[in-house]
């Protein structure tokens, strides 16, 4: 059974200051996902770091880095 979650977030691109990230929740028929969006100038590597709490459970982090690119 899916259950709707707290998720905050940040990002940041090299040694630049972090910024934080605005999910909303999305989704049908029962299905619950988070989407946040961020500016992307250029081919860039991001540092993302994000953290859930569902239910009575305790707050789980991930940190991750990724390379993004804008679609043209």
């Amino acid at each position: 059974k899916n259950i709707p979650a707290n998720v905050q977030g940040t990002f940041k691109t090299g040694d630049k200051e972090s910024k934080s990230l605005n999910f909303r929740q999305v989704g049908q028929d029962g299905e619950i996902n988070y989407l946040a969006q961020f500016p992307v100038t250029g081919p860039q590597t991001f540092t993302f770091n994000v953290t859930v709490k569902a239910g009575g459970a305790s707050a789980e982090t991930i940190e991750f880095t990724q390379m993004v690119a804008p679609i043209e």
